[in-house]
């Protein structure tokens, strides 16, 4: 008899923290909790500064992309203000490889300016900003890396290749550093640059060695080369 008392009293208790305190939390995916006093960011960082009557969540992924979030003040890039940003006019910068609808990682506009994560990529012009790929992206005058303009690239021939990669028809760049000046129509991304960025992490983005390939040379020429730099 004591035990089926017991059980009762457990299934109140459950019952009472449902009705009052459960139903006071809406968890939305992936990565803002909400309640009626605070929203906190992945389950651990408390967003005091935002007005949680106005705040929305405007993006959130399960995968690892950037969330966002707006209220009445400001847009946010997951816990992070996006500092000029217009509310009206903001929105979140999609591409399409493959046939298929992508969000561009980090990259967002409004009517006046176009950000990389939470900082403005000064001359990229909003109304012509295209995503391209592996954070290079362009507009109707420019060529960007994240939120540096390339000035030496050629907008008309310029592609990007695989990770950081890119080429026109006078350079080879990794990231915004020209990498070859030498034979750009001869550069093609392969299993030999592949090996390399594993081997060598070359997707730091810093390095500014001037190397020499062509479609010709076998690994163990170009990892020579690379060794003699190194």
């Amino acid at each position: 008899m004591k035990k089926t008392y017991v059980y009762i009293l457990l299934i109140v208790i459950l019952l009472i923290w449902f009705f009052f305190f459960k139903k006071n939390i809406k968890q939305e995916p992936y990565h803002y909790k909400i309640s009626s006093w605070q929203v906190i960011f992945d389950n651990y960082i408390p967003m005091d500064w935002i007005d949680i009557k106005s705040f929305s969540i405007i993006l959130d992924w399960p995968e690892a992309m950037p969330s966002y979030a707006k209220d009445n003040n400001n847009i946010y890039i997951e816990n992070s203000i996006i500092p000029w940003a217009n509310i009206k006019s903001f929105e979140v910068v999609f591409f399409n490889i493959w046939k298929n609808k992508h969000q561009a990682p980090y990259v967002s506009k409004d009517k006046n300016h176009v950000y990389f994560s939470n900082k403005i990529i000064v001359w990229a012009n909003p109304k012509s900003f295209e995503y391209l790929w592996a954070n290079f992206s362009k507009d109707d005058k420019n060529i960007f890396y994240e939120t540096e303009k390339i000035e030496w690239a050629d907008k008309e021939s310029f592609i990007t290749l695989w990770g950081s990669w890119a080429k026109d028809t006078n350079n080879v760049y990794l990231c915004d550093n020209i990498i070859s000046s030498e034979k750009p129509d001869n550069f093609i991304y392969t299993w030999i640059y592949a090996l390399w960025e594993y081997r060598y992490h070359s997707l730091d983005c810093s390095i500014n060695k001037v190397l020499t390939w062509d479609r010709n040379m076998s690994y163990e020429e170009f990892d020579k080369i690379i060794k003699n730099q190194n």
